[in-house]
């Protein structure tokens, strides 16, 4: 492009421009001092940190620890003393699907475990009633134990444990549990 096209570009800009508009729209006219004041961390409203009157005092750390005791999630460890043996289970995912996922095939379904929406597992006891069953269920983990059995297993999926379901069947001893997958991009799998 020669001299005389950018010129002839520059005066028809002059020419179309508001009279009565700011010519502020352009970056490049933007002052250096102004732009390194502009950070990702100058997006949104600004917080002020929470006054507190009595600060705590710095907890001396040590250089050889390789992290902080905050930064390391806590989870339940599993009681290696315990000479209870493991029972048997197994461990499913399963898919609330309908007509359209399956013979239309309108849905955002495919059978891999990213589209599962429960985690089913079932656990085969010794035991005649479900009172002598002692669950405790977590988010990312199932601790189930009986007199003769005990199993701590860390789920592969976060669940939703509020809304799980429990069934003891007593003629055959399985522990059925029925867990909502808690997943955080569900909204990605939606249509």
């Amino acid at each position: 492009m020669d001299t005389t096209s950018m010129f002839s570009i520059s005066q028809l800009q002059e020419l179309l421009k508001d009279p009565n508009e700011k010519d502020d729209s352009s970056d490049d006219d933007l002052d250096t001092a102004t732009l390194n004041k502009i950070t990702p961390g100058s997006i949104g409203q600004k917080t002020q940190a929470a006054k507190t009157e009595n600060p705590a005092k710095p907890v001396e750390k040590n250089p050889n620890d390789i992290w902080d005791e905050t930064e390391v999630e806590e989870k339940p460890i599993v009681d290696l003393d315990d000479p209870r043996p493991q029972p048997d289970y197994d461990l499913n995912f399963s898919q609330n699907v309908s007509s359209e996922d399956m013979f239309l095939q309108m849905g955002y379904k495919n059978p891999s475990t990213a589209c599962a929406d429960n985690l089913i597992l079932r656990i085969w006891l010794d035991v005649k009633s479900a009172r002598d069953i002692e669950l405790d269920v977590k988010p990312e983990v199932i601790d189930c134990r009986t007199k003769s059995h005990r199993l701590t297993l860390s789920l592969p999926h976060p669940i939703d444990d509020e809304k799980g379901k429990a069934k003891f069947d007593v003629d055959t001893g399985i522990l059925t549990l029925t867990l909502p997958l808690n997943r955080e991009l569900e909204f990605l799998h939606q249509s």
